[in-house]
């Protein structure tokens, strides 16, 4: 086989692999498109029993008093907001002491430090075993994303309604300024929405769960051991056979100011690394598909070129190289349209290659990784994510 041919049968190989993404995005924007046409027609309920938000709090930035605002200014009758810290010398605890004397539903929290399980996870079990004992529906949330006004009546609705026991969004991140890593954080959010609107997981950024579901999962132990929150919850609910109902009506809105390329290698580390240790399968299967998209979409670049300059003896896979390109610029476009009209069209197209590349360079790496980086700790962790010990490190350039 000459060069040309070699060339031909690894565009046949790497298009044939991306069938399976295609089929899971496109699935994924139908689905968010239905629940976006609907957003006008979500009946609510008038039963408004008392609902706890558990925001886990660590360090402070820019945008969090108005994040944390956002929470505290819910049109809902019955609810309260529960902040936890790791302890009072948190640079958040100031701006949390002033919220608490504004607002009577408000309280804080100091968990202590973690010593067997990742700090959120350790706030978290911390704040379940302070559980205001009228509180019915419980919500989980991060101390960054912002919330409209009437997104706790809205989000929580399919519970009080009894159509659901446990429900999750996701959010929309805001980059300001529209920089090349800011919108590359929003694109992967946008895939990360469709994927879990074709098999949704809860979020831990915003997640609610009633109560007596709650209650019979054996959470306390199995975040005590854990870096990760929502993968684990994940994996509880599907072993108790409890459907996570996604909305994708009501997400969480989520700032990025002066993003940087090191914030988000950190980020989408930490995305690609989690999975790997509580759900191998997924992180298996998407570590394949996404390697493969990285390598996809230039092939076919290529064989589009070979197109237009004029089609040889190998026309067909020009002809599918071709189709490939359109698919994928149709889906970004639509993407973009749907749910980050935001960001501009051109920032939109011009992200797509560095996020692919970044992305399928972090996946390969993580096959020879054993820890996760977060907050200036590494975790280093086992089956099922059980931490082995934890390790103090600055933080580094990735």
């Amino acid at each position: 086989m000459n060069p040309s041919e070699i060339f031909h049968v690894l565009a046949i190989l790497v298009l044939s692999l991306t069938a399976p993404v295609f089929i899971l995005l496109y699935g994924g924007l139908v689905k968010v498109w239905i629940a976006f046409a609907r957003r006008d027609r979500t009946s609510d309920s008038d039963y408004a029993p008392p609902i706890e938000i558990i925001v886990p709090v660590k360090g402070t930035n820019a945008d969090q008093k108005n994040a944390l605002l956002s929470l505290l200014k819910q049109e809902y009758s019955s609810y309260s907001v529960t902040l936890v810290l790791e302890s009072d010398d948190d640079p958040a605890s100031l701006v949390i002491d002033q919220l608490c004397k504004e607002f009577a539903h408000v309280r804080k929290l100091i968990a202590g430090t973690a010593k067997d399980c990742g700090q959120k996870n350790h706030n978290l079990v911390y704040a379940l075993s302070k559980l205001k004992p009228d509180t019915e529906i419980v919500v989980f949330c991060d101390s960054t994303n912002a919330a409209a006004p009437q997104w706790l009546s809205r989000f929580t609705a399919s519970l009080r309604t009894g159509r659901s026991g446990v429900v999750t969004t996701f959010r929309r991140f805001f980059p300001r300024p529209q920089n090349i890593p800011g919108v590359c954080q929003t694109m992967y959010g946008v895939v990360v929405l469709l994927l879990a609107s074709v098999a949704p997981k809860p979020w831990g950024g915003g997640t609610a769960i009633r109560r007596d579901i709650l209650e019979k999962l054996p959470l306390y132990d199995a975040w005590s051991k854990t870096v990760v929150d929502d993968l684990v919850l994940g994996n509880l609910l599907r072993r108790a056979r409890i459907k996570v109902s996604l909305d994708p009506r009501n997400l969480l809105i989520s700032p990025l100011r002066d993003h940087s390329f090191r914030s988000f290698f950190g980020y989408l580390d930490r995305q690609i690394m989690f999975p790997k240790f509580t759900n191998h399968e997924i992180w298996g299967t998407l570590l394949v598909l996404y390697v493969n998209l990285a390598i996809a979409v230039p092939v076919a670049l290529w064989e589009t070129v070979r197109f237009l300059e004029g089609p040889d003896k190998a026309y067909v896979i020009q002809y599918v190289s071709a189709g490939f390109i359109g698919g994928t610029i149709l889906l970004v476009l639509c993407s973009r349209r749907l749910v980050a009209p935001h960001i501009s069209a051109a920032k939109w197209l011009l992200s797509l290659m560095p996020l692919l590349f970044m992305g399928a360079f972090i996946f390969l790496r993580s096959i020879f990784r054993g820890f996760i980086d977060w907050h200036g700790k590494r975790y280093w962790c086992g089956k099922e994510g059980i931490v082995d010990r934890i390790q103090d490190v600055r933080e580094k350039r990735l």
